[in-house]
């Protein structure tokens, strides 16, 4: 941190307990905080104090929350050829309009065409990870691609 800087806290929640809970195995935990105040860096802390055995987390992410679970466009712009490869074999439909996308191994690109919502396929992403894409969603789908329609 730069001289002159310091953090200050915006939001926080106390460890506590669980009551009941045995415990978590393969979940994925979703937090929304309502931040106050913005800045350029964000630090996080993550607490293990009623924890009775290692907590180990998978991956981490920070992205900007749209609307309910979606995320803005390009929060994980820098990420996305990092997460498609870790999905490519995972039975996961991944979908974005970040453009590219189906380029860089996603199965699902969407992007507007005037005023209509259209969508480009990369079959060869959906098959390699045991999906299947219906016979009708490859008539509708503007084009199958295993690259981008750019």
């Amino acid at each position: 941190m730069q001289t002159g800087e310091h953090w200050v806290g915006s939001w926080a929640a106390a460890p506590a307990p669980a009551e009941g809970v045995v415990g978590f195995n393969n979940h994925t935990i979703r937090m929304n905080p309502r931040i106050s105040i913005g800045g350029e860096r964000l630090r996080v802390r993550i607490s293990n104090a009623y924890g009775n055995r290692p907590l180990t987390v998978g991956a981490a992410r920070i992205a900007l929350r749209d609307q309910g679970p979606a995320i803005v466009s390009g929060s994980e712009r820098k990420r996305m050829a990092v997460i498609a490869d870790r999905l490519r074999t995972a039975s996961v439909l991944t979908v974005s309009e970040e453009a590219g996308f189906a380029k860089l191994g996603g199965m699902i690109e969407l992007f507007t065409d005037g005023d209509r919502v259209r969508f480009d396929l990369n079959i060869a992403a959906l098959e390699g990870a045991h999906l299947h894409a219906s016979a009708r969603l490859r008539e509708i789908a503007s084009k199958h691609t295993s690259g981008s329609r750019r």
